[in-house]
């Protein structure tokens, strides 16, 4: 829904491979889950912070208990799975750096 909405949109199935990801191609934003195998998306968006802390970083999760306050304040957007797409979409458009100007 994200590439219909005009987004190239890169995935990946877990935290390493979404460091990877982060290190070897061009991105704008970052959209993470915080349940993913092998490294959560706090640990995941500590490493890409590390990188280039001004790509915004969005969580997209259902909420875990386990999310620390450290690890909210990584993100630029915290939006909890059950929202629409329309409110994933806004915060894409939110944290997105305006071109041109």
């Amino acid at each position: 829904m994200i590439e219909i909405a005009g987004y190239r949109v890169l995935t990946a199935c877990d935290g390493a491979t979404a460091v990877r990801l982060f290190s070897s191609e061009i991105v704008h934003v970052v959209i993470l889950d915080y349940e993913m195998p092998g490294m959560n998306g706090g640990a995941a968006a500590a490493q890409m912070r590390q990188m280039d802390g001004a790509i915004p970083l969005i969580l997209h999760s259902g909420g875990s208990l386990t999310i620390t306050e450290e690890e909210l304040l990584l993100f630029n957007r915290f939006i909890p799975k059950g929202n629409t797409l329309s409110v994933l979409l806004k915060a894409i458009q939110e944290v997105l750096p305006v071109s041109g100007a």
